[in-house]
């Protein structure tokens, strides 16, 4: 099914709104609650695998080799395609590849879809991978973050947004995020 501009700005909007924005510089928190100095953010978008099938991401806005690089799958959203998963049981398992705790860890989980597959909510039911409690799990061991997530049994499409802190040139902080988006199928 196709995978419209629709659900990825929905996706975008509900979960990434910070991203590009300057933000006053505090500590991020950590899976365990507490405070840590900031880490210098991965140099490109992390790669990402859920139940060990890489996903490109479907965008994301990063610093690059010093330029601004905002990139989206296709550049008509209703053009791209979701990669579809299986879940065995209720849990899903994303690596993140990189060893960097990202300042947020964001799933969000459509679970009723339209009849043009699109989700039926625009904002979907949002989980803190950072939070110490909940169905999203967090650890972090070299050279990954990973997370599993309980999901439940109507999951259609899972969502996952990372941000990452970074120092701007003016001492500011700034948030690079990237979205990843797959289909749950059938088992």
């Amino acid at each position: 099914m196709r995978f419209r501009a629709s659900l990825m700005a929905a996706a975008v909007s509900a979960v990434a709104g910070l991203t590009g924005c300057a933000v006053n510089p505090q500590p991020l928190p950590t899976a365990q609650g507490a405070f840590t100095e900031m880490v210098a953010p991965p140099e490109t978008p992390p790669p990402l695998t859920i139940q060990d099938l890489s996903i490109n991401p479907g965008y994301y806005s990063w610093i690059i080799d010093g330029d601004d690089v905002v990139f989206r799958t296709e550049e008509n959203q209703d053009d791209a395609v979701l990669p579809e998963v299986s879940v065995k049981g209720a849990s899903l398992r994303i690596d993140v590849g990189s060893s960097v705790v990202p300042a947020e860890f964001i799933v969000v989980i459509f679970d009723e879809l339209n009849s043009t597959g699109l989700p039926s909510e625009p904002l979907g039911e949002e989980f803190n991978c950072l939070a110490d409690t909940g169905p999203c799990q967090l650890r972090s061991t070299d050279p990954f973050v990973s997370a599993n997530v309980n999901l439940p049994a109507s999951t259609k499409i899972v969502v996952v947004h990372l941000s990452y802190a970074s120092e701007d040139s003016e001492d500011a902080i700034r948030l690079l995020s990237g979205s990843w988006a797959v289909r749950i199928g059938e088992d």
